[in-house]
């Protein structure tokens, strides 16, 4: 069963479709429409978040306002002084700018994939509670085919290429060493026991 996640800002939506074995991904700002699918596989657990407000936008506010001190002392401090239509033009400019420094900051979370590249989240959007219940599936899906593909025992396996699968999910934080623990018990082959083919030792799961 899918699970969604749709979050909109102003002009831009994303919307995320989380699936058994892919994230899908539409993103729409005016004319330009993308549609994504990546697999679970290629999703890493490094998460960065990003809060950065446009400095562009931070200082024509400081200037719009510091324009409006000015022409407001003027006009009341000199007779030949700034009109009123002059002053409601900088405070125009400053509510302008006000809410432009709000619609461009940048709040986002970025997930990292393995290729480097990132997907990006309106962090908190559209509320904290649903954002880190998306997560929170994302991960439990994540490792679940994880844990399919590699947690798995064959007689087209190794001894050591079970082991080796299991340390690569440790490793990569799939597993805790409890989880380890159990698996290899399951797994691995008793003493005594081995299977017909297998992998050379050291190789690790791509």
């Amino acid at each position: 069963m899918s699970i969604f996640l749709k979050q909109k800002k102003l002009f831009r939506s994303k919307e995320f479709e989380l699936t058994g074995k892919s994230l899908k991904i539409k993103t729409s700002k005016p004319f330009d429409h993308i549609e994504n699918e990546i697999g679970l596989e290629q999703i890493t657990d490094k998460v960065v978040k990003i809060k950065n407000p446009n400095v562009v936008f931070i200082l024509i506010t400081m200037g719009t306002f510091a324009c409006i001190v000015i022409t407001m002392i003027s006009h009341f401090f000199d007779t030949k002084g700034s009109d009123w239509f002059t002053i409601m033009f900088y405070v125009t400019l400053f509510i302008l700018s006000i809410f432009l420094s709000f619609v461009t900051y940048e709040n986002n979370l970025n997930i990292t994939l393995k290729n480097g590249l990132v997907i990006g989240f309106f962090n908190n959007l559209p509320s904290t509670d649903e954002m880190e219940n998306f997560l929170s599936h994302l991960k439990e899906k994540r490792k679940a085919l994880l844990l399919e593909s590699y947690a798995k025992s064959s007689e087209y396996l190794s001894k050591e290429q079970i082991s080796n699968n299991l340390y690569w999910l440790w490793h990569n934080y799939i597993i805790d060493d409890a989880e380890l623990h159990d698996l290899r018990l399951k797994l691995l082959p008793k003493p005594g026991k081995s299977s017909s083919m297998g992998f050379k030792s050291g190789s690790s799961p791509n």
